[in-house]
């Protein structure tokens, strides 16, 4: 169980990009799988940009279409909650 909740903490864990965004560990694994260099972007919607581009671009499985529509989504609120003056 301690293992387990481990697991999930540091999965969860938010790491700071080279170009000094914050975002999520397991999300970067699953980003680098698709080619997409999280190091190299300078900004939320460049990420967004990239994802969306596989999304409308690549024959992928529902799984992986799932995953990488909600890491975008997950994204995207950071970016609005970050970066939007309410």
């Amino acid at each position: 169980m301690e293992e387990e909740l481990n697991n999930i903490l540091e999965n969860n864990k938010l790491v700071k990009t080279n170009k000094g965004l914050m975002i999520k560990d397991y999300y970067i694994d699953i980003l680098r799988k698709f080619d997409i260099n999280i190091d190299s972007c300078s900004s939320y919607d460049e990420i967004l940009y990239f994802i969306d581009e596989i999304l409308n671009t690549e024959d992928l499985d529902e799984e992986d279409y799932e995953v990488l529509d909600s890491i975008s989504n997950e994204i995207a609120e950071i970016k609005y909650y970050n970066y939007t003056n309410k």
